[in-house]
């Protein structure tokens, strides 16, 4: 049996070298990236430094393997202590080291000795998988139905309430570098194309927001602009840009005063949705008279 199945292994392995056109010499000279083993890498009691995680990363690197998995193991106090600022600081030098040389790299935990286990482990300090159950409510009380049911011995983690709203509005806009109050956005939604689902998912694609305003510059103390936009925009009035982002999870504010002209003024964003997904804009516009 043993000869058998080492026979059709080899067969295997030869046809397959042939169907890419190399010889099975030439597939166990380099091999590729699919067949290089994994291995494990055990950072034992802490003994870790820059230097020696480089060094045996690029031995890795060196002798073929192309995944290494961390094993955290400590039998007694060493010098980095586990889950301290300087073990992060070589968890993540551990990482940007791999990511050079090309390797794949994660870490593990096991219920054996080695990492989460042993009989002083208790059972409500053993490793658990998290699960988690979704139930539709019409708002109210919440009910024993948001609890996943045939779970034995399970732990509560928390009960998330999520509005299902296809806009969402944005407070706590702060003032403008000029001191002036901004227009708040609370009263605001997203905004996109009348015929996409912006919310849910839209196309790459730029679009243009224009609005006019019939405006006397000398009666107004303050004209100043709050908004954001998924992914980028920018800003002009009457043809002149005077602000772009591209970070819609934070609200700028810009006074637009200076550039306002007595009668029509256009206010123009032009929104870029960068990849398909949800894209959107959500502006306001604050005008305050010299009589306040």
């Amino acid at each position: 049996m043993k000869t058998r199945l080492l026979t059709t292994a080899l067969l295997f392995g030869t046809l397959l070298g042939a169907a890419n056109g190399i010889t099975l010499e030439e597939g166990f000279r380099d091999p590729p990236e699919t067949t290089k083993p994994w291995c494990y890498w055990y950072w034992l009691d802490g003994d870790i430094s820059k230097e020696g995680i480089t060094k045996d990363l690029e031995t890795m690197a060196r002798v073929g393997i192309k995944r290494a998995m961390i094993g955290n193991v400590s039998q007694r106090p060493g010098p980095v202590k586990m889950f301290s600022p300087e073990w992060y600081a070589l968890t993540r030098h551990a990482l940007a080291e791999s990511n050079r040389l090309g390797l794949e790299l994660m870490s593990f935990n096991a219920p054996g000795w080695s990492q989460s286990g042993g009989p002083w482990i208790k059972p409500e300090q053993s490793m658990r998988r998290v699960s988690w159950h979704e139930y539709p409510a019409q708002g109210g009380s919440f009910t024993g139905a948001v609890r996943p049911t045939g779970i034995p011995a399970s732990q509560d983690i928390a009960v998330l309430a999520v509005p299902r709203l296809d806009h969402v509005s944005l407070v706590g806009v702060p003032k403008t570098a000029e001191g002036n109050k901004q227009a708040p956005l609370g009263s605001a939604s997203w905004i996109w194309h009348a015929t996409e689902h912006g919310a849910v998912s839209a196309p790459a694609a730029n679009r243009i927001f224009r609005r006019v305003i019939e405006v006397d510059p000398a009666e107004l103390k303050s004209a100043d602009v709050a908004l954001s936009a998924d992914n980028e925009y920018a800003l002009s009035v009457n043809g002149k840009e005077v602000l772009q982002d591209d970070d819609w999870q934070t609200i700028e504010s810009v006074s637009i005063k200076k550039h306002l002209k007595r009668g029509p003024n256009t206010i123009a964003i032009a929104v870029t949705n960068t990849e398909e997904g949800p894209a959107g804009l959500i502006a306001a516009l604050r005008l305050e008279d010299t009589a306040g």
